[in-house]
């Protein structure tokens, strides 16, 4: 069910997400002939930690329906939003250094699927 504003911007920006990293992915299997402009590292990273932040927050909204959704979100969330916000910050380089190039796409895939299921569980 669809209602309010958190569905709004879940689906707005699950949809964002899943264009980023959706039309970057295609390109690099070789599906789509064209991809977006070059985005510098450090705005994907800033996008990275926003999104799974927001993801986390997401999930606790999600309690009420599916725990198992919300468990879900909110794990992925901490991961993916703590995993960006240290590579920002340039701590533990060695145990984040797995996001970027193409790992980076797969999680804004992963996100942005996961922000549209939440959007329709109230």
């Amino acid at each position: 069910m669809f209602e309010g504003p958190k569905s709004i911007i879940s689906t707005i920006t699950g949809i964002i997400l899943l264009v980023l990293g959706g039309i970057s992915l295609l390109n690099s299997f070789g599906i789509l002939g064209f991809s977006l402009p070059e985005i510098p590292e450090l705005i994907l990273l800033i996008v990275l930690a926003v999104a799974g932040i927001y993801l986390f927050i997401d999930g606790v909204f999600q309690f009420a329906l599916a725990p198992a959704m919300a468990w879900t979100s909110m794990g992925l969330g901490i991961v993916f939003g703590g995993a960006g916000v240290l590579r920002v910050l340039n701590m533990l380089t060695p145990l984040v250094g797995w996001v970027q190039g193409t790992i980076i796409n797969v999680v804004f895939v992963i996100i942005g699927i996961l922000l549209i299921i939440g959007a329709f569980m109230f």
